[in-house]
């Protein structure tokens, strides 16, 4: 992970961790989330998705399914020849074969086509995290991006 997302998670440990200390019985501790809302319920899977569609609409990027940016990190990962049975543990698959038999040929699409977005999966996990946490909106500015609150 980069340290950028590193200390992204740390601060929203530091926050999570006061909202635990604020509403001691009614938070949730028993289960243990990382993405919740405040009390340490589930998010919802739609609050989710619809942060994820406000955030592509915003960056001028085709409606995409969520589950692509599990696709995009791979087909980075391989495209920068990581190891496959690196990329097998992260993806939790039971053997190298399934992870190449269904990331290959979407590496060897990309490569022949132009990227038509400079948006990294890492980005759009800090974007998606800090919107939905935070209220951060993201003010895409050529090849950077800055915060507003």
């Amino acid at each position: 992970m980069a340290d950028t997302t590193i200390n992204t998670l740390k601060t929203h440990f530091i926050i999570q961790n006061q909202n635990k200390l604020i509403l001691k019985d009614v938070f949730r501790h028993d289960l243990n989330l990382i993405l919740c809302r405040k009390d340490g319920e589930p998010m919802p899977k739609s609050s989710l998705f619809d942060a994820f569609e406000r955030i592509l609409k915003r960056a001028e990027i085709k409606s995409l399914p969520i589950h692509s940016l599990r696709h995009t990190y791979v087909v980075l990962l391989m495209e920068a020849e990581t190891d496959i049975k690196y990329i097998q543990k992260q993806l939790g698959h039971g053997s190298n074969q399934i992870t190449a038999d269904v990331y290959t040929h979407v590496s060897n699409k990309i490569k022949k086509k132009h990227r038509t977005s400079q948006l990294t999966t890492e980005r759009c996990f800090q974007i998606i995290f800090f919107y939905l946490f935070y209220g951060v909106k993201i003010i895409f500015t050529n090849n950077s991006t800055k915060t507003t609150p």
